[in-house]
C-alpha cells in the first residue's frame, strides 16, 4: 500500500479516573463533570464542559475555544486536566469538509489556567485520552512521515504537574479494510499497567471524517502479544471504544444508516457484541459511551428531536438506572457532513468533581450500626461532606429477587420500592428517624438494598453506596453490610 494514501491517526475515548486515587471500587462519586464537543453555528466546533450530576455549564477559560475548531476533549484522572485537538476544518462548495492534515493538541491546567502546547504536525496528533491509570498518563496517535504506519504516543504528567517526555509504541501491523484507504484510528487506553492497552481502528473517509463501510477492529495489546478482533462490517461500523478500570469491559457505538447505539463487550473472552440494555439503547441515536470513575456510571450523547444530551447510567446495586434527566449539550451539527465529523472525530470524557459545593454522602460504621435494630425504631445517621441552604436528602429501597448480568458485572435483580425524603442535610452526620415504611407500607420480609441520595431540588447531586439488610418475620433488620 502507497504509504503516502495513508493518513493515519488516533482518535482516542477518553475515561477519567477517580480524583482519589486511594478510594476503593465502587466507592460513591462526589459529583461528575464532563467535557465535550458542541457545534455553534458561526463558530464552528467548541469544546463544552458541564457538571453532569447538577446539570450547570462550568466555565471554560479563554483560550480554549478559537475561531478554529476544538474536538475530542479528555479530562485527567483527577479532572484538573483537559486536553483536546484543534484544528482549521476546510469546508468545500457542496458541503464536503476536508480534514486538515496539520493539528495541534493542548492541555489545560483547569486548577492554573495554563494552556500547554503538547505536540502539532502534518498528520498528527488526533484524538487524545488519558488512561485508566491513577497516574496522569495521555495518549494519542501520530503517524511520522517515516513509516508505513502509525504510533500511538504516551505522556506522562507527574504528580508535581512536570510534563515528562512522550514515547512511542509503533502499531505497524494493521491493514487496511479490504478495498480501502485507512485514514483514522480510533484508540483507547485500558487499566493498568500501562502496556495493557485496547485499540480499535476505524476507517474515515479523508474529505467528510465520517465513517466509511469497511471492517472495524480491536485490538488488545498485552506483554505476551496481541489479540484481534473485527466487529464492524460494512453496515455496521464501530467507534469510541472505551475500556472500564480495573477490566477488559468494552462499551462502544456501533452505527447503523443515521441510527447508532451502545454495545458491549468482554475482551477479548467474548466474541459477539451485546447492545447495551433499556434505558441505555432507544429508538434515538446513542453514541459517544465514557465510564466515570470506577466505572460504576456510563456516560453517553443521544440526539433526540435536533439537541444532544448526556445522560448518565448508574450501575450501582440497588440503583441500575438514569438517575436524572438528560443535560443538554446543545444542537446538533447542523449538515450531515459536520454530524460525520462529531461522530467520527468527536468525543466524551467523564471525570470526578472535586468542588467543594458538590457533596459526598456515606454510610460509615457508625451508619450501618444503627441499621441493626427493629423496622419500626430505625436511625438513619449519614455523614454528608458539606451542604447548602436547598440541599435535601432522601433514601432510595429496592428489593432484591436474584441476579443478573448487567455491562458486564453480577448484580442483583431487583424490584423498586420506593423513596423516601428524610429532609434538609448539614455538613457531617445527620440523624433522621425512620419508621421503616416506603410509600407508607413497611418493608415485609425479605432482603434489601438502601442508597441514600443528596439533590438539590428534584435532581440528585451524589448517592451513596448501597447498604444491604434484611428484614425478618418479626420484623427485625439483620445481616447489615456495605456492597460495592
Amino acid at each position: 500500500m502507497d504509504v503516502r494514501r495513508l493518513r493515519m491517526v488516533a482518535l482516542a475515548s477518553g475515561i477519567a479516573l477517580t480524583a482519589a486515587a486511594a478510594a476503593p471500587a465502587g466507592a460513591p462519586a462526589a459529583g461528575l463533570i464532563a467535557a465535550y464537543d458542541r457545534y455553534e453555528t458561526g463558530k464552528g466546533f467548541e469544546i463544552g464542559l458541564v457538571n453532569a450530576s447538577t446539570g450547570s455549564r462550568l466555565a471554560v477559560p479563554a483560550g480554549v475555544n478559537t475561531t478554529d475548531d476544538e474536538l475530542h476533549p479528555s479530562l485527567s484522572v483527577d479532572g484538573r486536566y483537559l486536553v483536546w485537538v484543534r484544528m482549521r476544518l476546510l469546508p468545500k462548495l457542496n458541503g464536503d469538509i476536508v480534514v486538515p492534515s496539520e493539528r495541534t493538541l493542548f492541555m489545560l491546567d483547569r486548577q492554573t489556567g495554563v494552556i500547554t502546547t503538547m505536540a502539532t504536525g502534518n498528520g498528527a496528533p488526533a484524538g487524545p485520552a488519558f488512561a485508566n491509570r491513577t497516574n496522569r498518563t495521555l495518549t494519542w496517535g501520530v503517524r511520522p512521515h517515516s513509516t508505513s504506519c502509525c504510533i500511538l504516543k504516551f505522556q506522562a504528567v507527574s504528580s508535581d504537574n512536570t510534563i515528562g517526555g512522550s514515547t512511542g509504541f509503533p502499531l505497524g501491523f494493521l491493514p487496511a479494510p479490504a478495498g480501502q484507504n485507512l485514514d483514522a484510528t480510533h484508540a483507547a487506553m485500558d487499566s493498568n499497567p500501562l502496556t495493557n492497552l485496547g485499540v480499535s481502528w476505524v476507517s474515515t473517509d479523508a474529505n467528510t471524517g465520517g465513517l466509511l463501510t469497511g471492517g472495524s477492529t480491536l485490538v488488545g495489546l498485552r506483554e505476551g502479544g496481541q489479540v484481534r478482533a473485527d466487529f464492524g462490517d460494512a453496515a455496521t461500523p464501530v467507534s469510541h471504544p472505551v475500556f472500564r478500570r480495573g477490566d477488559q469491559y468494552v462499551a462502544l457505538d456501533k452505527t447503523s444508516g443515521a441510527d447508532a447505539n451502545i454495545q458491549t463487550i468482554s475482551f477479548p473472552a467474548e466474541t459477539a457484541l451485546t447492545a447495551a440494555p433499556t434505558p441505555i439503547t432507544t429508538a434515538d441515536p446513542e453514541r459517544m459511551p465514557a465510564w466515570s470513575p470506577g466505572g460504576l456510571q456510563l456516560g453517553f450523547v443521544r440526539t433526540t428531536g435536533g439537541r444532544r444530551v448526556l445522560p448518565v447510567y448508574d450501575l450501582t446495586p440497588g440503583l441500575q438506572a438514569i438517575l436524572n434527566p438528560p443535560i443538554d449539550l446543545g444542537a446538533d451539527a447542523p449538515t450531515p457532513q459536520t454530524r460525520a465529523i462529531q461522530s467520527s472525530w468527536g468525543g466524551l470524557s467523564i471525570a470526578e468533581s472535586s468542588a467543594l459545593d458538590v457533596p459526598a454522602v456515606t454510610c460509615t460504621t457508625t451508619c450501618l450500626q444503627s441499621l441493626q435494630t427493629s423496622l419500626t425504631k430505625v436511625v438513619l445517621q449519614p455523614t454528608v461532606s458539606t451542604t447548602t441552604k436547598t440541599q435535601t436528602i432522601g433514601i432510595f429501597v429496592v428489593r432484591v429477587t436474584g441476579k443478573r448480568n448487567l455491562l458486564g458485572r453480577t448484580v442483583p435483580r431487583i424490584k423498586q420500592v420506593g423513596r423516601v425524603p428524610l429532609g434538609a442535610t448539614r455538613k457531617g452526620r445527620n440523624s433522621f428517624r425512620w419508621d421503616g415504611k416506603v410509600d407508607g407500607r413497611r418493608l415485609k420480609r425479605g432482603t434489601y438494598l438502601l442508597t441514600y441520595r443528596a439533590l438539590r431540588g428534584a435532581r440528585i447531586v451524589s448517592t451513596s453506596g448501597s447498604v444491604r439488610f434484611t428484614v425478618t418475620d418479626r420484623g427485625r433488620i439483620r445481616g447489615v453490610k456495605r456492597i460495592a
